[in-house]
């Protein structure tokens, strides 16, 4: 085996490893499938789920960005941390 080509995860190093690796894609996904679930009362597929993650997370994005554009049209005062607040 070439050990030059294995991957080292950040800090492991040091003896420290990321504790989130890989939550993040199950978390979209797992939301994906409740959506699917409670609205079309349909189980997703692997390839479904693949496919419904990415569409969850950008949809949830362009979402957030939605509001704080609105309530910074309302209130000037929102727009001062430079939207650090939402992301």
């Amino acid at each position: 085996m070439d050990y030059a080509s294995v991957p080292i995860p950040a800090g492991a190093c040091f003896g420290h490893t990321d504790p989130h690796e890989g939550q993040r894609e199950d978390a979209i996904v797992n939301t994906a499938q409740r959506i699917s679930s409670a609205l079309l009362g349909h189980e997703l597929s692997t390839k479904e789920s693949e496919m419904a993650g990415p569409l969850v997370h950008y949809t949830y994005g362009a979402g957030i960005g939605a509001v704080y554009g609105c309530l910074a049209q309302k209130k000037q005062t929102i727009t001062l941390g430079f939207g650090t607040a939402y992301g």
